[in-house]
């Protein structure tokens, strides 16, 4: 286990750390009346923060990304979530999230952003923070694909009722179902590796989570990949006038 390369005090305070967040995630789920599948869910992204919190260069700043993770999941999880809605310019907070990632991506990765008109004054109806959580998941997810020199392309463009976000990249692709082409989830769901392991099951919270937050919206994500071509994810955010008419 990492934890046991660390020295005794960090180790100690990693554990605490560890410990607390399942005892609040444990008080989530009586309060919420959240499903086992659902607290699994979180549970491994926990498990996650703490492997990130306990290696360079993740640091014990992960804890507080763990705990910012925990709350934007717990609300989600909500039989009917809590959303701050308001009118957001998504070019703005699109901007600040590829920043941030470009210096996580250093020299060997490229990330791009493209906007197809609209500009500042094209706005969906979005909980800012939690656009925010998603697109980070996105870029996140294409990072972890990143085999040698890569390029990672967002691009937002205005259709009728909704703007559309999408996350492209040229890395290695996800695995596929044989029988229909679509995009295995199963290790997202609580089905797939246990929590220790690495690889699709970290892949499939990020996208799980990215997801339902762009569900809570009503919109859609939808994922186009092919093996050693890479991955597109698709976003659509309503826009205020599509969701007054969906009220009405």
């Amino acid at each position: 286990m990492v934890l046991g390369l660390l020295p005794r005090r960090r180790r100690k305070r990693l554990e605490t750390e560890l410990r607390e967040a399942r005892s609040r995630l444990e008080e989530l789920r009586r309060a919420r009346d959240l499903e086992g599948r659902d607290l699994r869910l979180i549970l491994r992204m926990a498990a996650k923060a703490m492997r990130d919190a306990a290696s360079p260069p993740g640091g014990l700043a992960s804890l507080e990304a763990l705990a910012q993770r925990i709350e934007d999941c717990s609300r989600l999880l909500c039989p009917q979530p809590r959303l701050d809605r308001r009118p957001v310019a998504l070019a703005g907070p699109l901007a600040e999230v590829i920043e941030e990632y470009r210096a996580i991506a250093g020299e060997q990765r490229e990330i791009l952003y493209i906007e197809d008109g609209g500009g500042d004054w094209l706005r969906a109806s979005v909980d800012r923070s939690l656009f925010v959580r998603a697109m980070r998941e996105l870029l996140d997810n294409s990072l972890r694909h990143a085999a040698g020199w890569q390029r990672i392309r967002v691009t937002s463009e205005p259709i009728p009722g909704a703007i559309v976000v999408k996350v492209r990249d040229d890395g290695c692709g996800m695995p596929v179902a044989e029988e229909d082409g679509s995009v295995v989830m199963a290790a997202a769901e609580g089905e797939g590796p246990a929590e220790g392991e690495r690889g699709q099951s970290a892949e499939g919270i990020g996208l799980t989570l990215a997801r339902r937050i762009v569900e809570a919206h009503g919109g859609v994500l939808s994922i186009s990949t092919a093996a050693g071509h890479g991955t597109c994810v698709s976003t659509r955010w309503p826009t205020g006038e599509a969701l007054r008419e969906a009220e009405e």
